[in-house]
């Protein structure tokens, strides 16, 4: 018995999209989920976005959402949308080698944080950003230093920042998400290889696709310097698969500075499509799929993609 078949026996996890955009009564259960999913390494770093819906959506989610991370072991969890904060924590502590932060934003009603595995990953200067500019940022987001320890490797850096920006849509809302992407881009612009590292990773919530004309996103200020980032869910955006399941749209993103995909190297980008193992996943734990990169830093040079 492989080791992802006997995670699958104890754990019952995860799986792919197959690109095909199939309701959830189509879906095909799989008998080794495991198989065809990049996973975190000796060699290799593991990063995901989940959107975990007001959590604790049920009494099960917690145990649920600790499962599929301990079964997983990715080094590095971005959440968005942790209403109980004490649940969260909780949760967290019962995770063995694992660690937790939110953003620090006192009164309100949601959160967005950072699940790691303190067996390799140490994270440091975490610091709220944009607090008070809720026009752009209706939740803050969180920023931290990141470094993940990888065999053969060594260490590899990263700052990390969290977002999970304005929901709905209307010209009104995408106003207020380009607003957040500019401020993003200033930001980084400012402070990468300064007071933060020049490998930036943004991961979050972006509630809105990214494939439009690049003048007409929301994001135009990543999309139109294409010199400077790169949406390591492009493609998966452009292809036929979705990451939120209320409306079969790709919103949760990972793009990053070029300066990181030196370390991202021969990675991959998946969507985790959970219900192929859960089939009440998506009322037991999330209208979103997580998404996860793996950064491979070997090869050292970063790959030229062509879209």
């Amino acid at each position: 018995m492989t080791a992802a078949t006997t995670l699958w026996a104890a754990l019952v996890c995860s799986g792919c999209l197959d690109g095909s955009r199939p309701e959830p009564d189509a879906l095909e259960m799989q008998p080794d989920p495991f198989a065809d999913v990049p996973l975190a390494t000796a060699r290799a770093a593991s990063l995901v976005t989940w959107n975990l819906e007001t959590f604790p959506l049920t009494n099960q989610t917690p145990q649920a959402v600790s499962a599929y991370i301990d079964a997983w072991q990715d080094d590095v969890v971005a959440v968005q949308e942790i209403v109980d904060v004490d649940v969260f924590f909780a949760m967290v502590d019962g995770m063995a080698g694992y660690d937790a932060v939110l953003n620090d934003d006192p009164g309100a009603w949601m959160h967005v944080g950072l699940i790691f595995n303190t067996g390799r990953v140490t994270v440091g200067n975490v610091e709220t950003l944009f607090v008070g500019d809720s026009f752009a940022f209706p939740r803050p987001p969180l920023k931290a230093d990141v470094t993940i320890t990888l065999d053969d490797v060594g260490p590899i850096d990263f700052t990390v920042i969290v977002v999970h920006l304005k929901s709905q849509l209307g010209s009104g809302t995408q106003e207020r998400r380009r607003a957040a992407a500019q401020h993003l881009h200033e930001w980084i612009e400012a402070h990468a290889g300064k007071d933060a590292d020049r490998d930036v990773i943004v991961l979050g919530d972006f509630n809105e696709e990214v494939v439009a004309t690049p003048t007409d996103s929301a994001f135009e200020a990543f999309l139109t310097r294409p010199e400077a980032y790169e949406f390591l869910t492009y493609e998966l955006n452009a292809g036929l698969d979705y990451s939120q399941l209320s409306y079969f749209s790709f919103l949760d993103h990972i793009p990053v500075t070029h300066d990181a995909l030196q370390e991202y190297g021969s990675g991959s980008t998946t969507v985790l499509d959970l219900r192929r193992v859960q089939p009440r996943y998506q009322d037991s734990i999330s209208d979103h799929l997580p998404v996860r990169a793996v950064f491979s830093p070997e090869p050292t040079s970063a790959p030229t993609r062509v879209r």
